[in-house]
């Protein structure tokens, strides 16, 4: 009878492997037939792959270029004369303003004057009137 439970055991043991393996082989089948759509949703247009790795290579041309011309540009020179001209006409400006400033004043002072001349106008009447 040992032996019988034994070998009992040992089937039932070798059923539930035998499941285990068939459900573990089910999984690994849906796993691969999930991965396999996916393989196929992906659109490989080589043509597309090609045209865009063409473009790449003509914007990286592009950007060489640039670079390079950007390397080649004097810019401190540049900067150097816009820096000078600013200055230039910072001085003009300025000596503008005075100019202006003295335009007033000596408005300023004709318009008192012009004053002074009409009062004293009037009172030189006002004398010659007596």
């Amino acid at each position: 009878m040992d032996e019988r439970k034994k070998l009992e055991q040992e089937q039932v043991s070798t059923t539930r492997d035998r499941e285990r393996h068939r459900s573990e082989i089910i999984s690994l089948q849906k796993s691969a037939d999930t991965l396999t759509r996916q393989m196929d949703g992906l659109n490989i247009d080589e043509g597309k792959i090609a045209m865009l790795q063409s473009k790449r290579a003509d914007e990286q041309g592009k950007l060489g270029h640039l670079n390079a011309e950007f390397e080649t540009k004097d810019w401190d020179a540049n900067i150097k004369s816009h820096n000078i001209t600013l200055r230039e006409l910072d001085v003009k400006r300025k000596e503008e303003q005075n100019e202006l400033v003295k335009g007033t004043q000596e408005g300023e002072t004709r318009g008192a004057l012009a004053s002074h001349k009409r009062d004293l106008e009037t009172k030189r009447t006002a004398l010659n009137s007596l």
